[in-house]
C-alpha cells in the first residue's frame, strides 16, 4: 500500500506552528489542526482519526528534539510509511542543518528546508528519501555550501547571482535539474586515492545452559560490517559457505542429494538475513 501525504506541520516546544508545507489538496490550517490533535488526551498515539474536522483527517506524528511533527492525509494510506517519512525529513533537516535540531535553525534555514520537502514529497507522493541523493539535488548556499564544497559535496559551486555567468537555457536546465543518480543511496562521482574495503565480521552467541551442563537453548546472531573506499559504483558478489555444506558436498561425491542438502543447510544456517542499502 502506497501513501499520499497532504501536508506536513511543525510545531515548537510551545504549540506554535513554525512551519506548514501543503503538498496537495486543501488541508486543515495548522491553527486549527493543533487544537483538534490536542483535544485528545495524551498520551497521544502516533496515529490519529480527526473526526471532528471537515472533511475528517488522519494525522500522524512523531516527536523529536521537543519539535512536533504531523503529516495529514484523507487518503487510504499505510500508516508505517507516513511515519518512516517523517523520520526521514528529521534525519535530513539533523543533516543539512546541524543536530541538535532546533526552532531557530529551521526558521533560519527555511530555504533549504523548503528544498528538502519539495523533493522528498511531490505533490503528495514520496520521492526522494536518501541523504546521498538529496545532497546532490538540494543547494546550500553561503557558507554551508562552502563546508560542503570542501569535503567534496555538491553545491560549493554557488555564488553571487551578479557574477554567475548566465548561460544559455539547455545549459541551463540540464545545471538547475541534474539528473537522478544511479544509487539514490550512494553519492555521485564517488572517487578514493586507494580502493580499500574493511570488512569486520560481529556474532554474538547467546547460550541457556541448565546447572547439570546441559545445553538448553543457543542463539547466534551476526552482521557484517563494511568500511567502503571503494571509487565508482562497484559490483560486488557475496558468496557465503559453511563448514557444514562443504562437509557434505564433498562426502555427497557430487550427487543431487548433495547438492539439495548444501541448499538446505544454508537455509538453515541463514534465517531472516537483512541486507542494508549502502
Amino acid at each position: 500500500m502506497s501513501a499520499i501525504i497532504e501536508a506536513l506541520y511543525i510545531y515548537n516546544p510551545h504549540n506554535v506552528g513554525i512551519l506548514q508545507h501543503i503538498y496537495r489538496s486543501r488541508p486543515p490550517h495548522s491553527n486549527v489542526l493543533l487544537r483538534a490533535y490536542l483535544s485528545h488526551p495524551s498520551p497521544r498515539p502516533p496515529l490519529l482519526h480527526l473526526s471532528n474536522l471537515s472533511p475528517p483527517v488522519i494525522v500522524l506524528s512523531v516527536l523529536h528534539s521537543n519539535l512536533l511533527f504531523l503529516a495529514t492525509t484523507t487518503f487510504d494510506s499505510d500508516p508505517l510509511v507516513v511515519l518512516e517519512f517523517l523520520h526521514r525529513i528529521v534525519d535530513a533537516l539533523e543533516e543539512f542543518l546541524g543536530a541538535p535540531l532546533l526552532e531557530t535553525k529551521i526558521e533560519n534555514g527555511y530555504d533549504i528546508v523548503a528544498q528538502l520537502l519539495a523533493e522528498m514529497c511531490d505533490a503528495g507522493q514520496i520521492n526522494t528519501t536518501e541523504s546521498n541523493a538529496l545532497r546532490d539535488l538540494v543547494e546550500v548556499p553561503g557558507w554551508m555550501g562552502k563546508l560542503l564544497g570542501g569535503v567534496g559535496l555538491p553545491g560549493s559551486s554557488l555564488a553571487t547571482p551578479s557574477l554567475i555567468p548566465q548561460p544559455s537555457s539547455s545549459s541551463s536546465s540540464s545545471i538547475m535539474n541534474p539528473p537522478p543518480p544511479q544509487l539514490p543511496w550512494r553519492r555521485a562521482n564517488v572517487r578514493h586515492t586507494s580502493n580499500e574495503l574493511y570488512v569486520d565480521i560481529i556474532e554474538s552467541l547467546n547460550v541457556i545452559i541448565a546447572p547439570s551442563g546441559r545445553p538448553l537453548s543457543a542463539f547466534a546472531q551476526g552482521s557484517i560490517v563494511f568500511t567502503s573506499k571503494i571509487s565508482g559504483i562497484p559490483d560486488l558478489l557475496l558468496v557465503l559457505t559453511s563448514s557444514s555444506s562443504s562437509s557434505s558436498s564433498s562426502s555427497g561425491g557430487g550427487g543431487g542429494g548433495g547438492g539439495k542438502s548444501n541448499s538446505n543447510n544454508i537455509d538453515h544456517i541463514l534465517e531472516l538475513p537483512v541486507f542494508h542499502p549502502c
